[in-house]
């Protein structure tokens, strides 16, 4: 029964994965939400962390506000997280979580926000028998440091927030959704992510991590871009490369992937203004994550045979994380 328990789990990488963990373990889920003008860009983290140091564990909601680069950690109980196990919902001090809605009631030093939107249309990272979802096989590790889920990588949204005493309405605009959960972040990584490319529908999430495994560490990968209703993976377990990975002295990024049939480069700077977030490493969270959400990523797609571009364009509003930059790109 514990087998077939866990494997339910590893099948439904959005739901809450940790009720029978008392320590070293953090889970949580990134909401971005970008206004029909892009005027507006915000992400929401809602989690929770154990310690070791019980004195150390509790609940919480990240608000980073992309276009002022303000960040808000409003921290709460242990108990006043309460998650479902076998479906995607969860409710923190007074708001609400799923995968269709979230319901916003924070009034943290510093920031009150009020209000509800709904999401529609997602487009999740497919989840099978032999690759549930973004981690692919590693899903069935038990001893990952950190797991990864991309539950949309492009919905609808409906819906008005008041943040602060201003009310802004964010229908016709778009979200995206992943999560985390595990006993650390990496010591170092790269992360980026768009659905605001020039044709509706296409988006990049793309993420290159420092992975313990056994007595070492290596270079792991999940990159995904989705265009035209199709998602091309670059990943460390599909036998895809990596053939070029710099970061220049003017912090300019360049990242190009191969898997058999196809070819996918990926252009941004490192310098785009940032808001610093709070990461969970052992037993504690560190604010040490800098995050922006105005990026901008130049990507191309390219069938190898025959040569054919398949995409290429920009996308605006983007999220990006980089983490001990040297340790990563060698």
């Amino acid at each position: 029964m514990g087998f077939i328990f866990n494997l339910k789990r590893v099948l439904k990488p959005e739901v809450f994965h940790g009720h029978k963990k008392e320590k070293d373990f953090f889970e949580g889920w990134y909401f971005k939400i970008v206004d029909k003008d892009g005027e507006n860009i915000f992400a929401f983290i809602p989690a929770v962390f154990l310690s070791e140091d019980e004195s150390k564990s509790h609940s919480f909601i990240q608000v980073l506000d992309g276009i002022k680069m303000e960040p808000y950690y409003h921290r709460y109980g242990v108990k006043e997280f309460v998650a479902d196990g076998d479906i995607f919902e969860l409710e923190l001090a007074g708001s609400y979580f799923s995968r269709d809605r979230i319901s916003l009631d924070i009034d943290g030093e510093g920031q009150r926000i009020k209000g509800e939107l709904s999401f529609s249309g997602h487009k999740p990272w497919p989840v099978s028998l032999t690759a549930p979802g973004a981690m692919g096989w590693y899903a069935y590790i038990p001893l990952m440091e950190c797991y990864h889920g991309v539950l949309s990588f492009d919905h609808e949204i409906e819906g008005k927030l008041v943040i602060d005493g201003r009310e802004i309405d964010f229908t016709g605009g778009r979200g995206y959704l992943e999560k985390d959960w595990g006993k650390s972040f990496p010591k170092a990584w790269l992360w980026m992510q768009s659905n605001h490319f020039e044709m509706s529908g296409t988006s990049l999430m793309a993420s290159i991590a420092l992975i313990p495994w056994l007595r070492g560490h290596f270079r792991g990968f999940i990159i995904g871009f989705y265009h035209q209703d199709k998602l091309y993976r670059f990943t460390s377990y599909n036998r895809a490369k990596i053939d070029c990975f710099t970061i220049d002295d003017g912090d300019n990024i360049l990242l190009e992937l191969v898997n058999k049939n196809y070819r996918l480069s990926i252009q941004t700077r490192a310098d785009a203004g940032t808001g610093l977030l709070y990461g969970p490493y052992k037993n504690e969270m560190i604010g040490n994550v800098k995050e922006s959400l105005t990026a901008e990523i130049k990507v191309e797609l390219v069938d190898k045979g025959p040569e054919k571009v398949i995409f290429a364009g920009t996308g605006r509003n983007a999220g990006m994380e980089l983490t001990n930059q040297k340790m990563i790109v060698d």
